[in-house]
């Protein structure tokens, strides 16, 4: 017996846009919240990756490997800016998959 994927096909990949993926009540955390509340966070979702803002804006993402390998080294008060490994790439909702895979590489 046969099943259907629940994936795309890949002749629509290219009309894909981020606003298609994109959450549309995106959970995330302040630069300045805690190590231990964005683990907290993390774990309620059962997520893997959370958005960090600054003043309205994302600075970059945090994922729960940083934040094992922060807490490590790290006071869980210390700020989760400091887990965050990198600028966060942010793309316009109508970026087409194609556009947006090769702003990540």
């Amino acid at each position: 017996m046969r099943t259907r994927s629940a994936t795309v096909p890949h002749y629509t990949l290219p009309r894909l846009t981020a606003r298609d993926l994109m959450t549309n009540v995106p959970v995330f955390v302040e630069a300045r919240a805690p190590l231990s509340q964005a683990a907290d966070v993390l774990a309620a979702l059962g997520a893997h990756h959370l958005p960090v803002m600054q003043d309205g804006k994302v600075v970059g993402l945090v994922t729960s490997a940083d934040l094992f390998e922060a807490l490590q080294t790290a006071e869980a008060g210390e700020p989760v800016l400091h887990a965050v490994k990198g600028p966060a790439i942010v793309v316009a909702p109508e970026a087409t998959l194609p556009q947006f895979s090769v702003r990540s590489l």
